[in-house]
């Protein structure tokens, strides 16, 4: 399928194909291996122009394993093959201790893909895609599978899920039950609902932005409205937490005086009777 290496770069390598082969966009995406006598390297299709098939490096294979970058690339008289079978799971994970089922890979005839979980959770990751596309049901299944191993767990970690649509709650209200060794809590706002426990925000902690989104202001001409009324009900505020210190140092003060007239004036000491006797 392919014949040889026409240009090499940092990042990537141009590859012609042989004559006669059906440029299809089936191409798109297909591993490669860039192999010589010292060296593998892994690359992926990702662009086709004519007989021309553009490959970017992935990483490279050592003793087995994949390492990702590449540092040595691969020589112009290297062979270009697909990546086979056995070859799959350097990219897709295998079935062993601190792996977990991901799903399957629709491009490599539904090959089960795994993941390390220490290091997917220790990294930022995104799942994008079209609504209704399966966003959550992805989330949820990959909690779902973390869960029923207590020992997939990532290493000292917490997960917090913000969920403001109320998607994850029928998918993890009953993971205490399968497996206890995890601590799954519910909060909510929702103090009609009745279901996990209440948190409740001050009032004093929202600022301009929440209120606005609390009350669903969508008119901007609103928003000066309430920026006025914050700082009506702030002025209100620091009257009364005045009024209420005043009130009370005067107070203080009041029963200070009270006690100082009564000592003064009711309580009196007498100490002559115990004078020293200096004749001895």
């Amino acid at each position: 399928m392919f014949d040889k290496i026409v240009y090499i770069s940092d990042r990537s390598a141009n590859v012609k194909l042989k004559e006669g082969t059906a440029v299809t966009i089936n191409l798109m995406n297909l591993h490669l291996i860039f192999e010589d006598k010292d060296k593998k390297i892994l690359g992926e299709v990702d662009d086709m122009d004519g007989d021309i098939v553009k490959a970017r490096f992935l990483g490279e294979i050592i003793n087995g394993r994949l390492y990702g970058g590449v540092i040595r690339k691969p020589s112009l008289d290297s062979t270009i093959r697909v990546i086979t079978k056995e070859e799959i799971p350097l990219i897709v994970g295998e079935s062993k201790p601190g792996f977990m089922p991901l799903g399957v890979s629709p491009f490599y005839n539904d090959f089960p893909v795994y993941m390390n979980v220490n290091s997917f959770f220790s990294n930022h990751f995104a799942i994008f895609g079209n609504s209704g596309s399966g966003k959550s049901c992805g989330v949820s299944r990959i909690i779902q599978n973390m869960f029923h191993d207590k020992n997939l767990f990532p290493y000292k970690s917490n997960i917090i899920m913000f969920d403001s649509s109320a998607e994850y709650y029928n998918a993890f209200r009953n993971l205490n039950e399968i497996n206890p060794n995890f601590h799954y809590r519910f909060f909510s706002t929702n103090e009609i609902d009745g279901v996990g426990e209440k948190i409740r925000v001050p009032i004093w902690l929202l600022n301009v932005d929440d209120l606005c989104l609390l009350l669903q202001i969508t008119n901007h001409s609103q928003i000066p409205i309430i920026e006025r009324m914050l700082k009506l009900a702030l002025i209100l505020l620091v009257g009364a937490i005045g009024y209420v210190l005043i009130s009370k140092l005067v107070l203080w003060i009041s029963i200070v005086i009270w006690i100082v007239y009564f000592v003064k004036f009711t309580v009196t000491f007498r100490f002559d009777k115990y004078k020293i006797n200096t004749n001895n």
